[in-house]
């Protein structure tokens, strides 16, 4: 057990190892990232597809890994909340999570039920209580969830979240620096769409692999600077560290949207100057990053269409994208090819149905998305946006001619993209344009 090995230096030894793909994308293919840990036994590989960094080899995840990695963590809570009163930390930590309650709440519409996973000794979970939210936890770790139901009076179960019954759906759910630990996030991704409402929210936290100060690490242990100066029991828990770019192909892959993100420093309750908000909000370059998410197949807002925006290469090289004609009692404007997103189903086979559906014409390849931010004025929040973009194949050395059914779109135009920024959808669809201004940034780096 990791008590007995913390308590007396012992060192760390794996029973046994084990190579594994990619744990979001699947691929089997990588490169060697870096050594670290304890006398630099253990890799990370860069994933070839999604850029993932991962264990592998690594050791064997089982009960035994599992209790030894978890034993270590502090079960102290006094630094936080003593004899009834919030300590100095204790109120900075308690303003950085009244501001992520306060998102949620701007973000869902109301206050309501809260889940955390990894709920650790209950201080969120006290938080949320504080601030109107009605929160249950659930912890791997019993002696954890014990202490949050002694100490703050709430409810925290104990035991594999997965398997739990939680009595109704939430609101939210909130999981900060847990599922880098796990095996299998898709299947954790699968249990949050079934336990949140049709309109929930989940908070999502995780490292930022490529954050200035681990980037700066990675340089320096390169070129012999720097070591890694790891105690010899303590164990590689985290299996994956994720980046920007691997998180979102990934929750594309799993049926999710992405809302907002940004990085964050540790302690920290939102953007104090015009500094933080250019790095954290715009570079995103911190050491941790924060994601609000919202399950495909269950919400209910206009971010949940899907857009699609087909191009071809004419035979003297220039790039037209097609746009389509609504049918007069639909507005009567240019547009891509749109469409709602069905149960169960991910934007990017979304993007791939309404695309085959709408113009029947034929692709040289599978959706590919581009992803950019885009500023919501109204409600003053920062939205993330998908857009999928398909290259279609030439017929006869010529632009194709869709096949339009006459219930949705009366006329279609191929356009050079700087045309088809000036013909696309009014101002209220402004994303149209800028999803097209990345567009053609996005092919000119082709080039």
């Amino acid at each position: 057990m990791a008590t007995s090995l913390t308590a007396t230096n012992q060192e760390f030894k794996p029973k046994a190892w084990e190579d594994v793909s990619c744990p979001l994308c699947g691929e089997r293919k990588s490169k060697l990232l870096e050594r670290f840990g304890y006398q630099h036994r253990y890799s990370y590989r860069r994933c070839e597809k999604c850029c993932l960094a991962f264990q592998s080899p690594r050791p064997v995840y089982d009960t035994e890994f599992a209790e030894t990695a978890y034993e270590v963590y502090s079960t102290e809570t006094d630094h936080v909340y003593r004899d009834g009163q919030y300590t100095e930390k204790g109120k900075v930590v308690y303003a950085e999570y009244k501001n992520i309650l306060a998102e949620l709440e701007a973000l869902v519409g109301r206050k309501g039920r809260v889940l955390e996973v990894g709920c650790n000794t209950g201080f969120f979970l006290k938080v949320a209580k504080d601030e109107g939210w009605s929160p249950v936890g659930v912890e791997i770790s019993k002696t954890m969830a014990e202490i949050a139901r002694r100490k703050y009076g709430v409810e925290a179960l104990s035991g594999d979240w997965v398997v739990q019954s939680y009595g109704g759906s939430f609101d939210v759910a909130y999981c900060s620096h847990v599922i880098e630990h796990i095996p299998d996030p898709s299947a954790w991704m699968r249990k949050f769409r079934e336990v949140l409402k049709t309109d929930g929210i989940l908070c999502l936290s995780v490292p930022n692999m490529n954050s200035i100060d681990r980037i700066f690490k990675r340089l320096l242990k390169r070129i012999g600077l720097k070591k890694d100066h790891w105690q010899p029991w303590r164990t590689p828990d985290h299996l994956y560290e994720p980046c920007e770019q691997s998180m979102r192909r990934f929750f594309i892959q799993v049926g999710y949207q992405l809302i907002r993100t940004y990085s964050y420093p540790s302690e920290w309750s939102g953007p104090v100057s015009l500094w933080h908000r250019l790095f954290h909000f715009w570079l995103r370059w911190g050491a941790k990053q924060r994601y609000y998410l919202r399950p495909v197949a269950t919400a209910k807002t206009p971010q949940l269409k899907v857009q699609v925006w087909l191009y071809a290469y004419t035979p003297e090289g220039e790039v037209k994208t097609l746009l389509l004609r609504l049918i007069p009692s639909r507005g009567g404007h240019w547009q891509p090819v749109t469409g709602s997103v069905d149960n169960g189903e991910s934007l990017q086979a979304a993007a791939l149905r309404e695309a085959r559906e709408e113009t029947g014409l034929n692709f040289l390849a599978e959706p590919k998305p581009i992803d950019f931010d885009f500023f919501f004025e109204r409600r003053k929040v920062q939205f993330h946006e998908t857009v999928f973009v398909i290259e279609v194949a030439l017929e006869n050395g010529c632009l194709p001619v869709p096949s339009l059914d006459g219930k949705e779109h009366t006329e279609f135009k191929w356009l050079s993209l700087v045309e088809a920024e000036h013909a696309a959808a009014p101002a209220r669809f402004e994303s149209n344009r800028v999803a097209l201004r990345h567009l053609r940034e996005n092919l000119a780096r082709k080039k």
